[in-house]
């Protein structure tokens, strides 16, 4: 099992999780409460992940990747800085294995902060590489529901939204405003 978890500020358990789990302590895990599937109808998928709302969409995408035929997927990923861009080092192996799958890196500043991440730049050194992830002219910088919702309605595609609660409802509400049918839209309310 992977578990992916970054920690917030006012996170409901997220610092918890990060900050005070030991080896030898025992989580229980319950059934899954969440709807994120895709259906077998053949549509084209719109995912639009915030953050950490990647890893569901990661398993998802590694599901997908054993069908026969899978849909396309059109894959929208956002976050502060290119940086802070979740397993953005992920997300350029899929796109080299996955021909059906287009990811959106939006990022809102192109520009990374000024303060040293050691480990981060030992992984870009290693690649030989100014970044670990997307180049710098691959990202469209802006806020992740106004990108989204900038392509237009997706009337025909099924609508996948995952991150934040905050980031949630304001892809929700930007999607509906530009046309996109509820009943295509699909997320795990908090």
């Amino acid at each position: 099992l992977e578990f992916h978890v970054r920690t917030v500020p006012g996170g409901w358990i997220s610092g918890t999780i990060v900050a005070d789990t030991q080896p030898g302590d025992r989580w229980q895990i319950l059934d899954p409460r969440g709807t994120m599937t895709i259906d077998d109808t053949g549509r084209d998928v719109v995912m639009v992940a915030g953050g950490t709302g990647l890893a569901p969409f990661r398993s998802i995408l590694l599901d997908l990747a054993r069908r026969e035929s899978p849909p396309k997927v059109f894959l929208f990923v956002g976050d502060r800085t290119p940086r802070d861009l979740y397993a953005s080092d992920m997300l350029v192996l899929l796109l080299q294995q996955l021909p059906w799958l287009t990811v959106v890196p939006v990022v809102e500043s192109v520009y990374d902060p000024e303060w040293q991440d050691d480990w981060y730049e030992q992984i870009r050194q290693n690649l030989g590489s100014d970044s670990i992830g997307f180049r710098e002219e691959d990202l469209i910088e802006g806020n992740l529901a106004d990108v989204v919702s900038s392509y237009g309605a997706f009337v025909d595609n099924h609508v996948l939204v995952c991150g934040s609660a905050a980031m949630v409802r304001a892809t929700i509400d930007s999607l509906r405003a530009t046309g996109t049918p509820s009943e295509n839209i699909t997320f795990d309310p908090y």
